[in-house]
C-alpha cells in the first residue's frame, strides 16, 4: 500500500520566493500600472517532457517550469510575476488551484520582458 501524502508533507521542500503581481489598469485614457510584492513558499521543478508536448509548437522551446505553492492565500494571477533567487523573472502562464488540498499549481516560464 503506498502512503498518502498532503500538501503539509512536502512544506521542507519549498523555498521562498518574491513573487510581484503587476496590475493593470486605465487612468483617464492611460496605461497605469501598479506593482506589490509578497513572499510565498513552493517547490519548482522543469515542466516534464509530456506536459511540453501539450503546449502550442511555438512555446514548446521556451524554458518551462512548474511551481507548486502551499502559500493558498496568496494566489497569483496569470501575468504575474515570480523572481526567484537567481534574479531570473518567471511569468505565470497557467494556474491549477487546488486550495482544499492545500496548494496551487503553477505553470511559469522564463520572462525575457515585452
Amino acid at each position: 500500500m503506498f502512503p498518502i501524502f498532503t500538501a503539509k508533507d512536502f512544506i521542507s521542500w519549498g523555498k521562498n520566493v518574491t513573487a510581484v503581481r503587476v496590475k493593470t489598469s486605465i487612468v483617464e485614457g492611460e496605461a497605469s500600472e501598479k506593482n506589490s510584492s509578497s513572499i510565498i513558499s513552493g517547490i519548482l521543478v522543469p515542466l516534464e517532457a509530456d506536459e511540453l508536448k501539450m503546449k502550442e509548437e511555438g512555446q514548446r522551446n521556451w524554458h518551462w517550469w512548474s511551481f507548486t505553492s502551499f502559500d493558498c492565500k496568496n494566489i497569483l494571477d496569470h501575468n504575474d510575476i515570480i523572481q526567484l533567487n537567481d534574479e531570473k523573472p518567471y511569468r505565470v502562464i497557467d494556474r491549477w488551484l487546488w486550495v482544499d488540498q492545500g496548494f496551487v499549481l503553477y505553470h511559469i516560464v522564463e520572462d525575457f520582458g515585452d
